[in-house]
């Protein structure tokens, strides 16, 4: 499996609340990231599993060939070594990601 894919994961979209939610799954490292319409995020790996969930806006991400869009409290992993893009959406986006290192 490369990735995970959880629509309507949480309907808190306290960014705090979601830290301490992702630091106790083992994500120690988190962070809020807001980016622009439009902002793409070009063919890359992480040599750790990452997940986002989206807070505001909408992101695609491109993985192995398949496409997936997220809106609000959708939730997306994707495994360590694994290449992907992402693009915020048509209003931007703001989302939380992690890694579990």
């Amino acid at each position: 499996m490369t990735v995970v894919h959880t629509p309507q994961f949480t309907t808190e979209l306290a960014p705090e609340i979601l830290e301490n939610t992702l630091k106790a799954e083992g994500y120690p490292q988190v962070w809020i990231r807001q980016d622009k319409s439009g902002f793409l995020y070009p063919p890359h790996i992480h040599p750790v599993e990452s997940t986002r969930v989206v807070l505001a806006g909408s992101m695609e991400a491109k993985i192995n060939g398949q496409t997936y869009f997220l809106c609000p409290g959708d939730r997306l992993t994707i495994f360590k070594n694994i290449e992907h893009t992402v693009t915020a959406g048509p209003q931007g986006c703001t989302f939380v990601i992690a890694l579990r290192v």
